[in-house]
Parts: structure tokens; sequence; C-alpha cells
């Protein structure tokens, strides 16, 4: 595939070979890296070349698909933006700071963090927020100010409230590494977010199709030939979550035993709370298995998109709008919930099932994992909503 003047979405989805592809004049050193994992697996990252004190470094911006190549190039814009204040005819002078920068800084966390999260999600969330930290991402961590916070936060803080909030935490970060480092011995991140104004926030839950229809949605997701189909009806047959099923390989799948074993590490919880969940495989998820086996291949991930890469969540949202779903895939949970308080299935099955955690003095006296009677359970489920 020939590679534009500009990068594309399209070449930047369809390219398969190797290399690192620039984005052409004005993209501020914008690239995209192609390269094969040691699994075999297609990955593609975006990086960006800049010049900081004389000094050509690189910096990524995240993987794709979770950062798209718009997004890329606004994270470059404001990475460049934030080093050099351009002002015409003046040539641009760089400042004297006492330790690294705050986006220098926040790279650091970066580095250290991102061996602990589960997939390149979050840290796609943390760059699409640093795009907007503007001049400040220039200043020295060791001598940012709580006014500075506020004024990269307070404009954001109504406009975009989760915005506002992913970079106020990246900022405290940063801050926590220089306490850390004897950069600094407080967190003027801590104090601007006192001053901010407090905002009432109403829950809301995910869209879910009621129990008595999913198998009619399961029937058009089987009929039709999305990418995402697959992926949608095994969430729906195991009552996962969408990172834990986008996130499954081969080999965490024992066919024999009807069982799949998600490691710890890709479970939801936090502070020690995460622990390997072992899901009981009905006879209709193993058939769904085959004929992905047959489809994809017995090795790497189970679901992949074109490019062999998980399939991102706002792709399986698309497909169940497809098939007029109604609902999210993250709302099977819930259909599968409420099809066991009215099927009468005890509370601590249905919870277990879910993989939902016990409270500290109940997870104490319960050390098993109740797969005995969570396979029967998913077993009546599959046939409720599987033919």
């Amino acid at each position: 595939m020939r590679k534009p003047y500009r990068l594309t979405a399209d070449f930047v989805r369809r390219i398969d070979r190797p290399g690192i592809f620039g984005d052409g004049r004005g993209s501020h050193g914008l690239q995209l890296r192609v390269h094969r994992t040691k699994g075999g697996d297609l990955s593609k990252s975006w990086r960006q070349m800049l010049r900081i004190d004389g000094k050509l470094t690189t910096r990524g911006l995240g993987a794709w698909p979770y950062v798209g190549l718009a997004d890329a190039r606004r994270m470059a814009m404001a990475n460049r933006a934030a080093l050099v204040d351009a002002v015409p005819n003046i040539a641009p002078v760089r400042p004297k700071v006492s330790g690294p920068t705050v986006l220098e800084a926040v790279e650091k966390v970066i580095e250290l963090r991102r061996p602990t999260w589960k997939n390149g999600a979050t840290e796609a969330a943390w760059r699409g927020a640093l795009a907007h930290i503007g001049t400040v991402g220039a200043k020295s961590v060791g001598t940012l100010t709580s006014a500075d916070v506020l004024r990269v936060i307070e404009p954001l803080h109504t406009a975009k409230p989760s915005v506002a909030k992913k970079l106020l935490d990246c900022i405290r970060l940063a801050a926590e590494w220089a306490i850390g480092h004897e950069l600094r011995s407080d967190n003027p991140a801590k104090v601007a977010k006192s001053a901010l104004p407090k905002r009432t926030v109403q829950r809301q839950h995910f869209a879910a199709v009621p129990h008595g229809a999913v198998r009619g949605v399961m029937e058009r997701l089987a009929a039709s030939r999305l990418v995402a189909a697959p992926l949608i009806r095994f969430v729906a047959l195991t009552a996962v979550r969408h990172g834990e099923a986008a996130g499954a390989r081969w080999s965490e799948i024992d066919m024999a035993a009807a069982t799949w074993t998600i490691p710890a590490a890709r479970m939801k919880g936090s502070k020690g709370t995460a622990r390997e969940h072992r899901v009981p495989l009905s006879a209709s998820a193993l058939a769904l298995l085959r004929e992905q086996r047959e489809r994809v291949g017995g090795h790497g991930l189970i679901f992949r998109n074109t490019t062999g890469n998980p399939v991102a969540r706002d792709v399986c949202s698309k497909a169940l709008r497809r098939v007029e779903a109604g609902g999210t895939v993250h709302g099977f949970r819930s259909s599968f919930r409420d099809w066991c308080a009215e099927t009468g299935v005890a509370q601590e099955v249905a919870e277990a099932c879910l993989a939902h955690v016990a409270g500290d003095v109940e997870r104490a006296y319960r050390r098993g994992d109740l797969l005995a009677r969570r396979r029967d359970v998913m077993e009546r489920w599959s046939r409720y909503i599987a033919s």
C-alpha cells in the first residue's frame, strides 16, 4: 500500500507492513509506527519527534485505534505549542527552568504506570486530556502553582468535566512524582481542586436490552457479518465486561474443562481487590469459540479486528445500533442480572457470575468461587438467549 503525502484515516487503518510513516510537512513531527509484537500481532502506535533544549526527543502519543489520527494531530500540536509560545517576528525564548517540565513529569508517570494498565485505553484517555494543557505543560514541575493549574482546569470544569478531571489527575500525579524526587514539597493540583466549585453529578446507568429480547439480538448478530458480532455474543453468553472479553487470548481457554481463566491484571479492581476469575463456558459459548478458532486461528487474541487489534467498545456500540439492539455492550450484564433475579438464582451466585467483589468480612469467610453452581446458571442462561 503506497503511503500518501499526508497520513489519512484509511491508510492508518489498512497499512499492514512494519515501518515508520511520517505525517508530512506541518505535522509537528507526528509519526505512525507499525511493528509486529512477539506474539505476531500487528501493533500501531503514535509518536512525536520534538527538539527540546537542542536535543531530539521522541514522545509516545498512544496506541491506535484507541487514539485516532485526528486526536494524534491535536496532541502533537498541543505538545508543540507547550514548548514554543509563537510570537510573530520574535524569536521564541524558552525560560530557564529547574527540573523537568510538567509534560516531561507526566511522561515519567506514564512510563511507570504503563505496565500496570490493562490496555491502551487508559493511556489514550490521559493523552487526550493532555491535549488541553496548553502552555502550562511547558512550566517547570518544581515551580508550578495552584493558579497555573486553575488557569487550565477552570474553563474545562463545566464545559468538559470528564476531560478536566482526567487532566487534573495527570497534573496531580506529576506533582506527586516531583515531591518524591524532592523537586517540590506540596501538590498545587490538590489545592486547585479544593478551589473548584462542586458539581452535581447524576449517575447514569448503561442502557440494557430486556432479558426477554436478548435472544433476538443474538440471532441478528449471528446473521450479520459485523466484525464485532462474535465478541458481543460472547459477552452476552458469559456476562463479562467488554475489556475482559476484548483482551481474551486462546491461552486462557481450557476447552476440555470448559473454563476461561481471566488473569487478575485484566479484571476490574484496585488496591489489591482485583483477582483471577474463572468463567464457566456453556455449550453455546464453546460452540462460538470453535467457530472463532476456525475463523481467526487458535493463537493470540480470540476477538480481533481486521488489523489484529482488540475490537474497541465504540465498534461494538455501532454494531448494536446496526442490529437495533437498543442497549449497550455492558448492559448485557444487567440483562443477565435481571434474569437471575426473576428466575430465583441465589444472590451470591449471581454476584459471583458477574465477578462482583464481596465485602472484606464476606470475602474472608467465603474463599471458593462457586464454580459448579455458576456453571449450572450460565448453562441455563445460554439456553435462554441462544438457540
